[in-house]
């Protein structure tokens, strides 16, 4: 009797754990296709703006890159003569 009685507790705390997963999951389905239906091209509507945001990661990217050249530079010229630092011209 008692085995019975903890097998119907666990199958209905199973069955509702199995409708929250499930809500949940159309729940991120439904926020999925919301956020798809938003998804913004450079077709439509303002260009200035999209295009800056877009840059700007790239601007950034292309900075940091210069500056690590910049630097690497002065570190191999305090460390090494001007040959080191120079291109070799044949």
């Amino acid at each position: 009797m008692m085995k019975t009685q903890i097998t119907r507790k666990t199958e209905k705390e199973m069955k509702k754990r199995d409708e929250q997963k499930a809500q949940e999951a159309q729940g991120k389905a439904k926020a999925h296709s919301e956020q798809k239906a938003q998804v913004k091209t450079f077709t439509e509507g303002q260009i200035l703006l999209p295009l800056v945001r877009f840059a700007l990661p790239v601007l950034a990217a292309l900075f940091l890159q210069a500056m690590y050249g910049a630097v690497d530079l002065m570190i191999v010229g305090r460390f090494t003569d001007a040959g080191a630092v120079s291109a070799h011209v044949s």
